[in-house]
C-alpha cells in the first residue's frame, strides 16, 4: 500500500513546485551570491564573504521551493500515514551507479534530514527553504491518502 501511495501521482510534488515558482516575486536568490553579497542585503546582521563558493554548482532552477525537499516531504507523510509516526525500522539505500555503494539510515526522518542538510551544504537552498517545502510535500501526501486510494466495502 506504501509504494502505491506513493506512486499514485509522482508529479503533484513538481506542480506543486512549479505553481508556487510561477506565483513568486522574482528576485530569489541562491545561497551563493548572497553569502558573497551580505554586506549589501539590508541586514546589519550578515558579513559579506567574497570568495565563498558552494560545494554543488548553482543550479538553474529557482532556490524556492525545493523540489527535492517537496518529494522527502510527500514520501516522509505517506510513510507515516501508513505505518504510523516514529516508525524506527533501518533503511539501506543503494546508489544506482555502483550497487556496492549503501547507506544505512535509522528511520525515513534520517533521510528526510539528510535531503535537507545536502542541500545546504551544497549552496543550493537556505535552510528556511527546506522546512517550507517539506510542509508542501506533507499536505501532498496527506491529500494523497485521504483521497487516492480508499478501502473496499
Amino acid at each position: 500500500m506504501v509504494g502505491a501511495l506513493h506512486a499514485v501521482d509522482p508529479g503533484k510534488p513538481s506542480v506543486s513546485a512549479l505553481e508556487v515558482t510561477a506565483y513568486r516575486a522574482i528576485g530569489a536568490k541562491h545561497p551563493d551570491p548572497a553569502i558573497r553579497n551580505g554586506d549589501i542585503d539590508g541586514n546589519d546582521a550578515t558579513e559579506r564573504d567574497p570568495g565563498w563558493t558552494p560545494l554543488n554548482a548553482t543550479p538553474m532552477h529557482p532556490e524556492y521551493p525545493s523540489q527535492a525537499a517537496i518529494f522527502a516531504g510527500v514520501s516522509a507523510g505517506v510513510y507515516e500515514a501508513v505505518l504510523g509516526p516514529g516508525i524506527g525500522t533501518p533503511i539501506v539505500v543503494t546508489d544506482t551507479v555502483d550497487p556496492k555503494v549503501t547507506r544505512q539510515f535509522e528511520n525515513i526522518k534520517a533521510i528526510v534530514e539528510e535531503t535537507r542538510l545536502v542541500r545546504v551544504w551544497g549552496g543550493i537552498h537556505f535552510r528556511n527553504t527546506l522546512e517550507v517545502s517539506d510542509v508542501m510535500g506533507r499536505e501532498v501526501a496527506a491529500y494523497l491518502v485521504a483521497n487516492s486510494i480508499r478501502p473496499v466495502r
